[in-house]
């Protein structure tokens, strides 16, 4: 019967609570024995791990959750999803507002009381998690979002309805901004940062939408042969519009021209950096 429990443990990330045990044939004195030889840790009341699995972060967010009963939410639910190969600090879970707290044993556990919406909670692999659209909108963070989209792990319509059944939210309005930013024109946004820019440290000498060679180069030095590539998000970006930037950025480089590429968000996090790297390129090519 202890094979079934193995099983159940490997399957379960080394963790597994007695209820699931006593479903699996094992009976509290075989789970006793197997804790007095030290081969399983009574994590809490009702709670094991087992030693012969590895402890990783999967086994710690799999414990926080059942330590809580709540749910996974930002990090951890973009962890556990398998969106991010960073692993949370701390492991973030929504609890009901009315909910009595267990301990939490030494693990690691940021919580937060907040009522969820029932279609904002998914099971994933036995762990109850929020869902992919409103873990991006927690974040807050233009580059997740990006990503998220640009993968494929949600849409525009998966993010929107999260904010309208959120919009009450705690720091949603945060999200609701980059949201507004993500489902407009990007590019266009990227292009006016980067002019704003260019009055503002009075650099001149460049045009817009330089024809060449039947492509179109975003801002161009002509007298120094130097081109200047403003990108929007990713995710706006077709398999077919990238391979074409790469086509036009390597006849311009075979042409003798040195090419600089700026996203969105290099200009909205960096756009000191943004001017330092484009001084540097003016005077290089000058030189």
């Amino acid at each position: 019967m202890w094979r079934d429990a193995a099983l159940l443990f490997a399957a379960q990330d080394g963790v597994a609570t007695r209820r699931e045990l006593h479903a699996a044939g094992v009976s509290d004195s075989m789970i006793a024995v197997r804790v007095d030889l030290d081969e399983v840790v009574r994590i809490a009341p009702g709670l094991f791990r087992t030693k012969h699995h590895p402890f990783t972060d999967r086994t710690a967010i799999r414990v926080a959750g059942l330590l809580s009963g709540g749910v996974a939410d930002r990090e951890t639910a973009l962890f556990w999803h398998g969106m991010t190969d960073e692993s949370p600090s701390t492991i973030g879970v929504t609890v009901p507002v009315a909910r009595r707290l267990r301990a939490t044993h030494g693990y690691a556990i940021r919580t937060r009381r907040r009522a969820l919406d029932r279609a904002d909670v998914v099971d994933v692999d036995g762990v109850a998690v929020t869902s992919k659209a409103l873990s991006v909108l927690e974040m807050a963070d233009a580059k997740v979002m990006d990503r998220a989209l640009q993968q494929g792990d949600v849409t525009l319509e998966e993010l929107s309805e999260a904010l309208e059944r959120n919009a009450h939210a705690k720091g949603i309005s945060a999200a609701r901004a980059i949201f507004d930013i993500a489902s407009g024109d990007t590019e266009s946004e990227a292009e006016r940062i980067f002019l704003a820019l260019l009055h503002l440290h009075g650099i001149t000498g460049w045009t817009m939408q330089l024809t060449f060679r039947g492509w179109r180069v975003d801002i161009a030095f002509p007298d120094i042969r130097l081109a200047v590539e403003i990108n929007g998000w990713a995710f706006h970006r077709s398999r077919a519009r990238w391979q074409s930037d790469q086509d036009k950025a390597n006849a311009l480089t075979v042409a003798g021209w040195s090419v600089l590429n700026f996203s969105w968000h290099h200009l909205t996090d960096d756009p000191e950096g943004v001017i330092t790297t484009l001084a540097e390129a003016i005077g290089a090519r000058a030189a």
